[in-house]
Order: structure tokens, then C-alpha cells, then sequence
């Protein structure tokens, strides 16, 4: 092309490029004036409730006050988050959560994080500090799976254009995986990968794995490699919940700890939320709600009824019921979901604690990873993956500890090297089984010897949200009640469910719902060439 033409092409990209930008410079600001009109609009003295104290109703009240002028006294945060303290070095620490931030896909969650100061560093956010921890130690842009007998599957021809209608269409089969995809495809390194990264299985609806895919292949991500994950530096509870509540509580906000929701009634003339029934330290109690008022309901989390074990017990299993409130609401009213559609899927999770760095540098020069990077052992028939923390993981963890977080996605399979399902074995044996996957069980006495504790958690609904048909979840704003929003992973949301994204999206399309402004309308549009950048990505499988 002649440099005349190609000065031609550039100056028309960049007045393009110009239109562009004013044009969505424009739409921001006709959003904020629309915005700022529903603020002045909305009634004095509301009162808002969170019936639950889980992270989607901490980022509610983070959108709330930052996003629509709230007063923290107006926000009443009920309920008794499962998760309340990480362990210690002395007996060990614990980790609940297990997943990942996708670094090209966590616009919602940063832009909240990005109003909440550092719990350590001074004049600095959450959401900058994360940016600086993972500049600092990024995470491996080597493979994820590991095979000692490097047995590894590619997808098929018959696979790749299987994937490449699915995302073109725009409509999804009713079908599940294991009906739509052949069973050799559930043996691919992709759907390893995939199965580690976000706990969708066989079994899992197909419009699950179209959702995805779509995420995946919008934002360009790598599932082979870590290299567009980024880790937080302490686990998400100290990192995230805890310095959300605390910016919270200084802005005034009414926690109620120890307090369990369990109904609400509903005024048969306009169809909202009247009244609210709560268990208050053991004290039964009912509150009244205004005109104006509005509450915001998690129905269901992944941390629902799990419990912890030791090294030498198994955690138990929780008898108590769950989802009860959701349950009770959709008893009495239609377009609230199917909570009983809600089966047990569950993970293991376990945490080593360690006194030495044995078995820690033993798994770096035996798989060539770097630190932080999630692991997933490919033939292990509980599935196990694990993550070494580039450093300190918890905030009172020492110099001389260390840890090993990890998940076991298969718990009712009998191990390769215990002779019992993941869910029933103790942390000794889930750390037998993890030893023996890297090979090195003859180290076991010394490994045993470096060891402090090993605590596994049961999760019964670990793999619930992602292999849930959507039917089954709740919409975000039911269309005859204005003042029950559901947020969570079980809210019917855009995007991949069970992570902070996630939870952060569902919470601030509630909030902006109720108030009148729908995100939806405002979906950002598929790349252009898009089926060519799926293309690229299948051939690299």
C-alpha cells in the first residue's frame, strides 16, 4: 500500500477513533445526568436492608453510597456470614475460597475495590494494591495441568467446530455437556482446564459453558496458562471482606451480627415486602418496613452449611437445612427461582499449614512453576488442584510458615493412594494423596515432620451455582415487588457465576435496577472478528 493511502487509513481511524470516544463521552454523561435526576427523585429518610452480611451485600453498600449519595446510617447489614476467622499458625490456617480474579474480566469489582483503603498501606486502595502485588509476582505463564506421564489430549476437529457454533449462536441448546459433546472431549486438556478454573462438569447445562466461553473469548483470556489471573495478597476475607467492612463501618453502616433472616411477608395490595422476621441472638423479632424502603437478598451462597475437619479428622457433614429464606419466599411467591431445583454439587478445599519450606520447594522443582500459580494434577481421580502463595497469605502468618491452599473437585471418588472418597478423608490423607500425586511419597516422613496442620472443608454447594440450569435462579427485580432485589451467586446475573466478579456485577445491576437505571441495556458489543479470535485460541488446544 502506498504511504498516501496508508496517511489516508490512519487519519480516518483516528477520526473514528475520535467519534468513538466523544460519542461515549456523551452516553457517560447523559447516564449521570439520568442518574443524578433518580437521586433527587428518590424519598428522604429510606431506609435500605441487606439480608445478609456475605460480600454481594458489602458491595451493595459500597455502590450505594458511593454510586447513588446513601448515608451509612441508612444501610442495615443482617445476617451471619458463615466465614469469621482464617485459622491461626498455631493450628493452622484455613482458607475458604479458592478462586481466582480474572484480570481482563473484574471491571465491576475493581472499580468497588477502587473506593476502599488499604488495610497496610496508607493512601492507597485495595484495588491498587492487588494491581502492585501481582507487578511484583506475576503468575506463570507455563501450563496449569501436570502429568508426571505428560499424557496430554488435544480437542478434535469434531470439538472445535462443536465450540465455535456454540458461541456463534445466539440462542443455546437445552441440553447438558455430556449430551452435546462426545466423551472424549471430557478428557481434552480445554475442558481440564476449564473443569479447575470454574467447577463446571459434565453434567453442567449447556448455556453454563456457552457463558463461559463467551467471557473467556471476549477478554481474549489464556485458560491454558495463569498469565491473565491475578491473586490478591492476603486470601479474599482479609484482602476484600474484611477492609470493605471496615470502610463500611466508618461510614456509619449498621452491621447486626448474630442476626438470621428467616421470612418476609408480603402486602397483598402492591405485592412489596411489608415485614421482615430475623432471629436475634436466639430472640425471635419482626420490623416493619416504609414506603420506600427496600431490602437486598442473597438467597443462596457456595459457603452455605460447609465445616472444617483437622489433620486427623475429616470435616463433617452440616444436617441443617439450606436456602431456607429463599425457600419461604418462593413458597409464597412466583418469580423468585427454584431453590429446589438446587442440588448438592460439593469441593473439598484444604489448607496446609507448614513450618518449613520442605515440601513447598520440593513442588517448584518438581513442576517448574512459578509461585502463586494454580496447579491442576490431571490424573488424580479427585481432581485436585493447589496453589503455593507467593508470600505471606494470611495477616498473622510469620516468616516461618507457609502454606499450600488447595481444592479437590471430585470428593465422592475413592483417591489413587486412599483407599476413601475426598470427603471423608482427614487432612493427613488428603496430604498423602496430594504427596503421592507429585511422586515423592518415600519423602513422606520428612513432609509429615514440616507439617503444623492440614484443615479440609467441606462445601456442599462448592459446584452448585455453575451447574444450575438458569431457569433455576433468581431474576435480579421480580416485576411486581420494587423492594426485594436479589444479589449472589444464585441471582440471575451477566457474566461467570461463583466468583467476585460475579458477586460484585450482581449487586450493583440490583441497586441500579431498583433505582431505575437497567446496565443491561448498556452491554458492551462482541469484538469485531471474533469468531477468527476463537479460532486462534481452539488451535492452540
Amino acid at each position: 500500500m502506498k504511504k498516501k493511502n496508508m496517511t489516508k487509513l490512519l487519519a480516518l481511524g483516528a477520526a473514528l477513533g475520535a467519534a468513538a470516544a466523544a460519542g461515549a463521552v456523551a452516553a457517560s454523561k447523559h447516564k449521570k445526568r439520568l442518574r443524578e435526576r433518580t437521586i433527587a427523585a428518590l424519598p428522604k429518610g429510606r431506609e435500605i436492608y441487606m439480608l445478609s452480611n456475605s460480600y454481594p451485600s458489602l458491595f451493595c453498600a459500597v455502590y450505594l453510597i458511593n454510586d447513588w449519595g446513601f448515608s451509612g446510617e441508612s444501610i442495615h447489614v443482617l445476617g451471619k456470614f458463615p466465614i469469621n476467622n482464617c485459622g491461626s499458625g498455631e493450628e493452622g490456617f484455613v482458607c475458604h475460597d479458592t478462586s481466582f480474579i480474572c484480570a481482563r474480566d473484574c471491571q465491576t469489582l475493581f472499580d468497588a475495590l477502587d473506593k476502599i483503603p488499604s488495610s497496610d498501606i496508607e493512601d492507597i486502595s485495595v484495588k491498587c494494591e492487588i494491581e502492585n502485588y501481582n507487578t511484583a509476582y506475576p503468575l506463570s505463564p507455563t501450563g496449569r495441568l501436570y502429568s508426571p506421564k505428560e499424557k496430554y489430549v488435544k480437542l478434535s476437529a469434531r470439538d472445535k467446530k462443536l465450540i465455535l457454533s456454540l458461541v456463534r449462536s445466539k440462542t443455546c441448546p437445552g441440553s447438558a455437556l455430556c449430551e452435546y459433546f462426545d466423551a472424549s472431549f471430557f478428557g481434552t486438556d480445554f475442558f481440564d482446564l476449564l473443569h479447575s478454573m470454574f467447577k463446571i462438569d459434565r453434567t453442567a447445562p449447556l448455556v453454563q459453558l456457552k457463558t463461559l466461553l463467551d467471557a473467556l473469548f471476549e477478554n481474549d483470556c489464556a485458560p491454558g496458562t495463569c498469565e491473565d489471573i491475578i491473586d490478591t495478597v492476603y486470601n479474599h476475607y482479609e484482602e476484600i471482606y474484611l477492609p470493605m467492612r471496615a470502610y463500611l463501618e466508618k461510614q456509619g453502616v449498621d452491621f447486626q451480627d448474630n442476626t438470621v433472616v428467616t421470612d418476609v411477608d408480603f402486602d397483598d395490595e402492591d405485592k412489596n415486602v411489608k415485614a421482615v422476621h430475623i432471629i436475634d441472638r436466639n430472640t425471635v423479632k419482626t420490623f416493619y418496613l416504609n414506603e420506600g424502603d427496600v431490602c437486598f437478598m442473597t438467597p443462596m451462597s457456595v459457603y452455605d452449611n460447609m465445616t472444617t475437619g483437622d489433620f486427623n479428622s475429616p470435616a463433617p457433614v452440616c444436617d441443617e437445612g439450606a436456602a431456607e429464606l429463599w425457600k419461604s419466599i418462593c413458597a409464597k411467591k412466583a418469580g423468585f427461582g427454584s431453590p429446589f431445583k438446587v442440588e448438592e454439587n460439593p469441593t473439598v478445599a484444604f489448607t496446609v499449614t507448614m513450618k518449613n519450606d520442605y515440601l513447598r520447594s520440593r513442588i517448584y522443582d518438581i513442576t517448574l512453576n512459578s509461585p502463586g500459580t494454580l496447579l491442576t494434577f490431571k490424573d488424580s481421580s479427585w481432581d485436585i488442584s493447589i496453589v503455593c502463595p507467593a508470600d505471606k497469605y494470611f495477616r498473622f502468618q510469620t516468616d516461618e510458615t507457609y502454606v499450600i491452599r488447595g481444592e479437590i473437585l471430585r470428593p465422592y471418588i475413592e483417591g489413587d493412594y486412599v483407599d476413601k472418597a475426598a470427603a471423608n478423608a482427614s487432612g493427613a490423607e488428603i496430604l498423602f494423596e496430594l504427596v503421592s500425586q507429585l511422586g515423592i511419597a518415600d519423602e513422606w516422613v520428612t513432609i509429615k515432620d514440616s507439617i503444623i496442620n492440614v484443615i479440609p472443608t467441606l462445601l456442599p454447594y462448592g459446584k452448585s451455582r455453575l451447574n444450575l440450569e438458569p431457569g433455576a435462579l433468581c431474576q435480579t427485580l421480580e416485576g411486581e415487588c420494587k423492594n426485594l432485589a436479589v444479589i449472589g451467586d444464585f441471582a440471575l446475573c451477566d457474566g461467570v457465576g461463583a466468583t467476585l466478579e460475579y458477586r460484585a456485577k450482581s449487586a450493583k445491576t440490583a441497586v441500579h435496577r431498583v433505582f431505575g437505571i437497567d446496565d443491561a441495556k448498556t452491554k458492551k458489543k462482541r469484538p469485531v472478528l471474533f469468531s477468527m479470535k476463537v479460532i486462534r485460541t481452539l488451535n492452540k488446544f
